[in-house]
């Protein structure tokens, strides 16, 4: 889409409503028991695994990175992709992501 056009706000307010549930929150996010939020434009987080070290630190400290890995092939997670038109190809993320759906 066109950059100003709000897609980064419409991310935004569907992660706060996964976190904040309403009683107007839609019923699909309810569907869900996680949400990691990516955002590409940042472009110091290249793999899966920084992304939830900096989300689930405490988790990860806790769990170990292969047994969180586990855990998001067995949970309903909802990967929310901000910045897509900045993704670089020296990010291996979104391959992780679309490995493991």
């Amino acid at each position: 889409g066109v950059a100003g056009a709000g897609k980064s706000t419409l991310l935004e307010n569907i992660a706060l409503q996964f976190v904040k549930p309403k009683i107007t929150t839609s019923a699909h996010l309810q569907d869900f028991d996680l949400l990691v939020y990516i955002h590409c434009r940042d472009h110091t987080t290249k793999t899966l695994s920084q992304v939830l070290t900096q989300q689930f630190r405490e988790v990860r400290s806790n769990l170990g990175e292969d047994m969180v890995l586990e855990a998001l092939l067995k949970l309903r997670v909802l990967f929310l992709i901000d910045g897509y038109d900045e993704y670089s190809h020296t990010m291996t993320v979104l391959q992780e992501v679309i490995k493991i759906i």
